[in-house]
């Protein structure tokens, strides 16, 4: 769907990533299986690492949350589908 290779995580079955993605605004996406038991409908919450968030809001995501830690921030798409975003391993904003 992306065009790019799902990478498994040997040392835990329950990850695995996709890098890179072409044309995206991010490097990789990360999936991890939940273990807590379901207790809503199903979904999906979407995390990108970004060397700068502004670069999200420059093609057309708005800042939903930002709390003063700066470690996450909470975006959403022009549809209004949220997604959190994170700064690279090692790198602050």
């Amino acid at each position: 769907m992306l065009g790019a290779p799902v990478h498994p995580v040997p040392e835990d079955p329950t990850i695995a990533f996709v890098e890179p993605v072409p044309h995206a605004p991010f490097e990789s996406i990360l999936f991890a299986q939940e273990q807590s038991p379901k207790t809503c409908a199903n979904g999906i919450a979407i995390g990108v690492e970004v060397l700068d968030p502004d670069i999200l809001t420059l093609i057309g995501a708005s800042v939903v949350d930002q709390p003063d830690h700066r470690l996450w921030m909470v975006l959403a798409d022009p549809d209004g589908n949220e997604f959190y975003a994170y700064p690279r391993a090692g790198e602050t904003w």
